[in-house]
């Protein structure tokens, strides 16, 4: 069997043979590189969703968190497709749900979070608040503070507590807060920690 670059004007041929067990080929022989001026006019037809989309989940498993644009990079570098943009990205969406699980469907288990937080800390500090409209709940703010994190403070820290935030920017925006004091090594030690809309006077009390 051999196969060619869909631009008649390009080098690029592999050419490979069926072994004798009747499902493997072997390649013989490959001549490249592509000599086309544009590997990609023909539009990708021969790369399916599933194709991109392993390939995509591949690197995200073993690299973490890679932007559409390096992901995109990558494509067009070591498989010599120019995908769009969108495309890309909607793949890698795809693949992170799978990955981490679904952004959206999270917040449905924030009450069983919650419970399993008070269950496996007993005497910590754990508030929820929700936005209801109508029949809907919407996540609004959370506050978490352990009780072995109080009790490490009150035992061990100097009487000095900081405050800080840092902004989500992702796709779910809010403000990650922070309350951290110092242990007796001038290490920061966590006293509490909560997610809210933004950082202000009500938000912060």
């Amino acid at each position: 069997m051999t196969v060619s670059c869909k631009n008649e004007a390009c080098n690029w041929r592999l050419h490979a043979s069926l072994l004798c067990d009747g499902h493997i080929f072997q390649v013989k022989k490959l001549k490249e590189p592509h000599t086309c001026s544009s590997i990609n006019k023909c539009g990708n037809k021969v790369a399916p969703q599933f194709w991109i989309y392993d390939r995509i989940i591949g690197w995200l498993r073993k690299e973490g968190d890679l932007s559409p644009i390096e992901l995109r990079r990558r494509l067009l570098q070591f498989h010599h497709l120019k995908l769009p943009y969108h495309r890309v990205w909607r793949e890698k969406e795809l693949a992170m749900s799978m990955i981490h699980g679904n952004w959206a469907d999270s917040f449905e288990s924030m009450e069983d979070f919650k419970e399993e937080l008070l269950k496996r800390n007993p005497d910590s500090v754990v508030k929820l608040k929700l936005d209801v409209t109508g029949d809907k709940h919407y996540f609004h703010r959370f506050f978490i503070c352990l009780h072995a994190c109080s009790m490490g403070f009150l035992a061990g820290c100097r009487p000095f507590i900081g405050l800080d935030g840092c902004h989500l920017k992702k796709k779910y925006r809010g403000v990650i807060m922070a309350a951290t004091s110092l242990d007796g090594n001038n290490g920061l030690f966590p006293v509490a920690f909560g997610v809210a809309e933004s950082e202000n006077s009500d938000s912060w009390t």
